[in-house]
């Protein structure tokens, strides 16, 4: 009965509507998840240092909202956006980074990292790469692609839909953003070549001379 009164619907009287109902309905959902987004890697074109930081939110593990305001009033933020913890050279420099966490914050920053993974993968990014600094979710898409670091990817299928739960699949380029207490970005790197991070020493050499 169920299938005969879904086929009686499709007539050809109806077959019109039913096709731009569809068609509206799919365009908003691209439209939602389109600004900022980019067809792909080689054209993300991220904020630069002198400009403000955008006023996003994150989620954390209990899926509460973290605004970016509040991490950076009540501190200054070494702030990475990363693929998620799927990828290997992400969980590289993630684990680099908490190496030199304790002079990062006697340089008066702390280090934040924020990937389109799921909130329930967190913890298990931070138990593979033993972190102690804090990791957030943007599973969404909400939040990274207002920094012009977020592109399509053509590959992987499957693997993203699944990693952020949300069905798209879109990925930050590998970033880092240094920002004061005002929310004005003070350094920028960007690298669309994914193996490519930068390093934990000219990491702490930019913000020991900021």
């Amino acid at each position: 009965m169920p299938f005969i009164q879904i086929y009686g619907i499709f007539t050809k009287k109806n077959m019109k509507k039913i096709i731009l109902i569809f068609s509206v309905s799919l365009l908003s959902a691209v439209q939602s998840y389109s600004q900022n987004i980019y067809a792909k890697r080689d054209d993300v074109c991220p904020l630069q240092v002198g400009k403000k930081v955008p006023d996003v939110i994150f989620k954390d593990t209990k899926d509460q909202d973290i605004s970016l305001k509040d991490i950076y009033a009540q501190k200054p933020v070494l702030l990475i956006f990363f693929r998620g913890n799927w990828c290997p050279y992400c969980n590289a420099h993630l684990s680099e980074l908490q190496k030199i966490e304790q002079e990062v914050l006697k340089a008066g920053y702390q280090i934040v990292a924020v990937s389109p993974d799921k909130i329930t993968e967190i913890p298990k990014t931070i138990e593979k790469d033993k972190i102690n600094y804090t990791l957030l979710s943007d599973a969404a898409m909400k939040a990274m692609p207002e920094f012009g670091i977020v592109y399509r990817e053509k590959g992987y299928v499957g693997l993203l839909e699944s990693a952020s739960g949300q069905g798209h699949r879109f990925l930050p380029a590998p970033s880092v953003f240094i920002i004061n207490k005002q929310g004005d970005i003070l350094f920028t790197y960007v690298n669309i070549d994914v193996s490519k991070r930068l390093s934990k020493e000219i990491i702490l050499a930019a913000l020991q001379n900021l």
